[in-house]
């Protein structure tokens, strides 16, 4: 199991992703398998408009690329979620840090893309469909905050809007790792756009909470022995009962529209 730092009623309604060519694209860029057999996947940008891809199979940088999770990519191949690749390409333009609540620019989705469709030879569109997924939602009646979720005076998007690319990432924003969701100054749709790639279901926030948030949420995860296997933790704190008890929130299940990202054709990179 990899882990990743710093993802049926069909309508008819679709529509072509990369019928109008973005112009965006990197300066130069390397693309090569990763043999180093690592557990770790790295996705970062570094100044000098630098973006690197360490050990990332396909699917990762598709989900960087579309903005999407990983449970909204239709077709592809095996060897997109388990044949890691190195990425190092070089934009003229600085490229904005991939923490804070929008990750990654449009201007890095734009040259991604190209990426993927020149060196992958990446065909896709878009469908919208309905399926069962969760909602986000009040625990009590009285719409409550559990003593972890308060207002924040914070707002994180105005913070790296303004910050210059040597001040680095600003110490706000959406982080998780295991048995952790750290929320400054951002708003609650992030923990249900969080917790769709934690649960690999759609998540909508439907608590009805506007504004901005800090939380420190912890539960005990599922150990995860080195065969890659996950056990069940039967004694701890659940990720359901940590959000009811310390957020004052809870997921529903609800059936849920939503764009997904079906992969037409795709290719392993010839080397460079």
């Amino acid at each position: 199991m990899r882990a990743c730092v710093s993802i049926v009623c069909a309508v008819a309604v679709w529509s072509r992703v990369g019928i109008a060519q973005p112009a965006a694209t990197f300066d130069v860029a390397s693309v090569k398998p990763n043999r180093s057999g690592d557990l770790l996947i790295r996705l970062d940008t570094e100044p000098g408009g630098r973006f690197l891809a360490v050990n990332a199979p396909l699917r990762p940088l598709i989900q960087l690329a579309y903005g999407v999770e990983d449970f909204e990519i239709i077709g592809a191949p095996g060897w997109a979620g388990s044949e890691p690749f190195d990425v190092d390409a070089r934009a003229t333009q600085e490229l904005p840090p991939l923490e804070g609540p929008n990750r990654g620019s449009p201007l890095l989705r734009q040259m991604l893309q190209t990426l993927l469709r020149e060196r992958f030879s990446l065909v896709a569109h878009t469908e919208t469909r309905e399926s069962q997924g969760l909602a986000l939602m009040m625990n009590r009646s009285d719409r409550r905050l559990g003593p972890r979720l308060t207002p924040s005076k914070i707002d994180c998007a105005a913070l790296i809007a303004k910050a210059k690319p040597d001040d680095g990432p600003p110490a706000c924003g959406f982080r998780m790792s295991p048995g952790s969701i750290v929320l400054e100054g951002v708003p609650v749709s992030q923990i249900a756009s969080g917790l769709s790639g934690l649960l690999g279901r759609r998540i909508v926030d439907r608590t009805g909470l506007s504004g901005n948030f800090d939380l420190q949420l912890h539960w005990d995860p599922p150990a995860r022995p080195r065969d890659g296997t996950i056990v069940p933790n039967d004694t701890g704190v659940s990720l359901f009962t940590a959000l009811a008890d310390q957020a004052g929130l809870k997921l529903t299940e609800a059936k849920l529209p939503g764009t997904v990202l079906v992969i037409d054709a795709v290719q392993r990179p010839t080397p460079n």
